[in-house]
């Protein structure tokens, strides 16, 4: 997949998750910047913890807008790239989501997400190549 299409898919489907009348400040420009920023964390946390270095791992996002729903962003990091999955909820219920004891694995975290929450689109697989040129460096997640 192309950089300029990638963008444009992440954010039609940010737009078409978002309920009506539902305001979301996530963008693609804006998902590649908290990503970055998370992987600059989780880079520090592999420091300390060597087997995560190359753990498939992932991160979910909710906007901040003023809204009681917001438009949720998951990214999972592994291997052969990144995996995109958007949809909306609550945001109590995503704070309960995210804050629960049992939180999927990645294998299972898709299929949890669309169980409990509206996804208006399959997973979005975004090979490694244009992850890297999305994120602007090439890493070692």
């Amino acid at each position: 997949m192309r950089l300029a299409a990638l963008i444009a898919e992440i954010d039609r489907r940010l737009v078409s998750a978002a309920p009506p009348g539902v305001r979301t400040g996530l963008t693609a420009d804006v998902l590649c910047h908290l990503a970055i920023e998370h992987l600059h964390n989780y880079d520090q946390y592999a420091l300390h913890t060597p087997a995560a270095a190359r753990r498939t791992h992932w991160n979910l996002w909710v906007s901040q807008e003023g809204e009681p729903t917001g438009v949720f962003a998951v990214l999972v990091f592994g291997p052969a790239g990144i995996e995109f999955l958007c949809g909306a909820a609550p945001k109590a219920d995503m704070h309960a989501f995210l804050h629960g004891r049992d939180l999927p694995d990645p294998p299972e975290l898709f299929d949890r997400l669309r169980r409990e929450f509206p996804v208006p689109d399959d997973t979005l697989v975004i090979d490694r190549p244009t992850a890297e040129a999305w994120l602007g460096r090439p890493r070692p997640w």
